[in-house]
């Protein structure tokens, strides 16, 4: 009997270190199948943004360009209306170009935590009223208006402590999302409110919406919300996860409340710093 004892606990004991082995082997696997899996993804992201990144900025030399050699062709028989559509879009290039710029500028302090902001007294008017002019160009472009509420007697004179210019890259980033998912003719309406020493910019456009699934992963570096290497919307996927960082340092939030067919809110809290 102890000897049928001692060899049932030593099963039992081979058995356990057995499963043991087979879970540690197991965990070793799986770990390595995601580490794979990250660094394709990786990988995919890094194509993908390389081949976004060329296009965008292509694209928008390639209007230049055009725009340029057609006055340049017709100095004297353009209309003063086919000059201005000209210049619209040599305008519409430039300003593309220096979001981007921008964005690019911004994301790689962003990912390594170097981002700072230079915080002082500035107007929250003049900053919403300036983002808002950076993207008129598009807006122009898609017959999409901008609308700005913020009740003048309440902040024409007031002002707070953020950083004007940080801010302002937030806002345009947001603007230019509300603009390029609108429909022609749509209208995006800018709120901005203060309630209890918050401040509350809200971004509400009237365009296609995105179901749940998309707004969980909006702000993510790199997601663009179509399908691979898709140009039909311009952008690299940097914008809102740019934003959010800045939102964040202000230590506010960034929020988003969409229907598919009936348009997106973003909504901006921060408090005065």
């Amino acid at each position: 009997m102890e000897l049928l004892n001692a060899y049932l606990y030593g099963g039992a004991i081979g058995a356990l270190v057995s499963l043991g082995l087979s879970a540690l082997v197991l965990r070793t696997v799986i770990r390595k199948r995601l580490e794979e899996r990250s660094a394709t993804e990786l990988r995919d992201r890094k194509d993908q943004f390389i081949a976004l990144t060329s296009h965008y900025i292509l694209n928008p030399v390639s209007i230049i360009q055009a725009a340029i050699a057609t006055l340049q062709e017709k100095q004297t028989s353009a209309t003063l209306a086919e000059r201005q559509q000209l210049y619209d879009a040599i305008e519409r290039g430039q300003q593309r170009l220096w979001i981007m710029a921008e964005q690019l500028a911004i994301v790689g302090e962003v990912d390594q935590g170097d981002l700072v902001l230079n915080i002082s007294v500035a107007s929250l008017v003049d900053t919403i009223s300036a983002a808002i002019a950076a993207v008129v160009p598009f807006a122009r472009e898609k017959k999409v208006k901008i609308k700005f509420d913020y009740g003048a007697e309440n902040f024409m004179q007031t002002e707070a402590r953020f950083d004007a210019r940080r801010l302002r890259q937030a806002i345009i980033a947001v603007l230019d999302n509300a603009i390029k998912f609108s429909l022609e003719d749509g209208v995006v309406q800018v709120r901005l409110q203060l309630e209890s020493n918050i401040f509350i910019i809200t971004v509400e456009d009237q365009g296609i919406g995105m179901p749940d699934e998309i707004v969980s992963h909006i702000s993510e570096k790199f997601f663009r919300g179509t399908g691979l290497y898709n140009y039909d919307y311009q952008g690299l996927g940097l914008g809102l996860h740019i934003a959010q960082a800045i939102i964040r340092l202000h230590h506010g939030s960034i929020t988003f409340t969409s229907k598919p067919q009936r348009g997106t809110i973003t909504t901006i809290e921060f408090p005065n710093l």
